[in-house]
């Protein structure tokens, strides 16, 4: 008899704050990108100019925690999410 599914437990892991560090540029332009999208909406045609600095500073963000997770991964290198990202 094969047992169900649902009756085997599971070890569950959850990732460290570090982990974190490691895909928070791609959280931010993500974030960056559904911001940007709602402000299309309310933002008139004349001063969509805006939106494009506000997308730039949403860029230049991502790069900076870019930089600063490089250079805080050391010589040795660091791998997130269990080795899934490095």
């Amino acid at each position: 008899m094969m047992p169900l599914l649902a009756g085997v437990p599971l070890a569950t892991a959850v990732p460290g704050a570090t982990d974190f560090v490691g895909v928070l540029p791609e959280v931010i332009v993500a974030g960056g990108f559904l911001c940007l999208m709602l402000l299309d909406l309310w933002v008139p045609a004349s001063r969509r100019t805006r939106l494009a600095g506000f997308s730039v500073l949403v860029l230049l963000g991502a790069l900076g925690v870019t930089v600063w997770g490089w250079f805080d991964a050391g010589a040795s290198g660091h791998t997130v999410y269990f080795g899934a990202f490095a």
